[in-house]
């Protein structure tokens, strides 16, 4: 739905439905973008509200949806919580900006930005994508944000590649603003849950001397995840396989048996996908497939639009049973994740629910290693390892091998910024610059790029 068109279709119900909120609405910024790049995002926000002499409170919705706001310590939701009951002049905009709140949904990707700043606020499926209220303490819609409040401020968002790194059909329609660089590299990698972790090492280990075809020496253990060497890798070709649409690729025919000879052909390996709006499956597909950069175009297993199967399997230290949308293709079975989290929740099952072991893979951003709930492991590309560690939470930095330039799979992060009256340009200016100092897991500061892309997600790394 384009927003002038939103717009037209609820302004008799604003007519006397203004809420008084604090802060005011015009200090209240709405996002859309990148999840791969959220939690750095909050550690940026963090700082520019302790600047401003604020205390940095969030508000959340799972793992794609959070509401920053900078002001006394410890607000509480509700229409009778500190929120709602604080003075708009005891929020502070975050420093070098005219905003004291951003409110965030990172559900439906990267390119989401985009379209945001084309008016449209929806996933892929056409769902109206949602905005945490404190004063409510529920999810608020678009469409009902603008009906209940003046001033509602888009201010764009991160977007993980260049826009037009993503799919033709995705921009297809699309009014596509300039996207200057942030200022970050930010790395991707491979992840496997533990069950396929284990049966990749086992089937990589050789008995004796390393070999080309058992990379991993015969003296590492399963556990040894701090030493690359230890560490089961993937091809870019076997990655590829996974991602094209050809059911008849060995890939699809063998399952988790295609990563894994000690598992039996057929095995049902799990690929979680997120969707083409999301900016880690533009970074996967280019990165992988060569798209959209390669003269000869390959096709992409499609989005599932249903359920196969039922597997609403709640895993520890995750709040939420999501149960994703999934088509069983030979023998993989596909997924379709909406943000990071739900990928990270899929990853970090031991079992599924018919009992079944879970063998799945997935690709997320380098920042992926909070330690509540995630038990998955990070695999080496092609012998290269990003992570200093196979098992997130040991405190690495998932750059260092970016920075050192052994390893290729990041891309240069850029923004989409509106253009209301120059807020929300003056929003990004001074997030983009706190993020290109920030020391950030999976980030690599301006500083410490010895090697680049030169601002294009088709080109070669190469030294600066």
């Amino acid at each position: 739905m384009k927003l002038s068109k939103l717009m037209l279709a609820v302004a008799t119900l604003a007519i006397g439905s203004a809420a008084i909120a604090a802060p005011a609405n015009n200090r209240i910024g709405y996002s859309t973008g990148a999840s791969a790049t959220k939690s750095n995002l909050k550690t940026v926000l963090t700082t520019l509200c302790s600047t401003a002499g604020g205390t940095l409170n969030e508000f959340t919705s799972g793992g794609n949806i959070s509401t920053y706001s900078c002001g006394i310590t410890g607000l509480t939701t509700g229409a009778a919580g500190s929120y709602a009951t604080s003075a708009d002049s005891t929020f502070k905009n975050f420093a070098g900006t005219n905003f004291a709140e951003l409110r965030l949904n990172v559900a439906a990707g990267s390119f989401s930005a985009v379209r945001g700043l084309n008016g449209i606020f929806v996933d892929d499926a056409n769902a109206d994508l949602k905005f945490r209220d404190p004063i409510l303490a529920a999810d608020r819609t678009q469409a009902q944000l603008v009906a209940d409040r003046a001033g509602v401020v888009f201010v764009g968002g991160l977007l993980d590649v260049q826009p037009t790194a993503f799919p033709p059909a995705v921009l297809s329609g699309m009014t596509v603003p300039a996207t200057p660089s942030v200022g970050i590299e930010q790395a991707f990698g491979v992840a496997v849950s533990i069950p396929l972790y284990t049966e990749m090492f086992n089937s990589q280990k050789a008995t004796s001397a390393t070999s080309s075809d058992k990379p991993i020496p015969g003296t590492c253990l399963v556990t040894d995840t701090g030493k690359p060497e230890c560490v089961p890798t993937i091809g870019k070709g076997q990655m590829a396989a996974i991602l094209s649409n050809n059911d008849a690729n060995a890939a699809y025919a063998n399952g988790a048996n295609f990563l894994a000879s000690t598992l039996p052909a057929g095995t049902e390996l799990r690929y979680i996908r997120r969707p083409n709006t999301s900016g880690t499956q533009a970074s996967t597909q280019n990165y992988f497939l060569g798209l959209p950069c390669a003269a000869v175009s390959l096709s992409v297993v499609d989005e599932p639009a249903g359920n196969d199967e039922t597997d609403a399997v709640l895993v520890p230290g995750f709040s939420a049973v999501v149960d994703l949308a999934d088509v069983l293709v030979g023998s993989i079975r596909v997924l379709l994740a909406p943000g990071t989290g739900n990928v990270r929740q899929e990853l970090s099952k031991s079992t599924i629910q018919s009992g079944n072991a879970n063998y799945a893979i997935g690709v997320m951003s380098g920042e992926n290693n909070q330690a509540t709930g995630n038990s998955f492991r990070w695999i080496r590309v092609q012998g290269a390892a990003m992570s200093e560690n196979a098992a997130p939470n040991n405190g690495q930095s998932n750059r260092a091998a970016v920075a050192n330039g052994s390893y290729d799979f990041y891309f240069e992060s850029v923004y989409a910024a509106g253009s209301g009256a120059g807020v929300a340009s003056a929003f990004w200016a001074p997030v983009s610059n706190s993020l290109k100092t920030l020391n950030g897991t999976g980030l690599v500061r301006a500083a410490d790029q010895l090697f680049s892309k030169g601002g294009a997600s088709c080109a070669a790394s190469t030294a600066n």
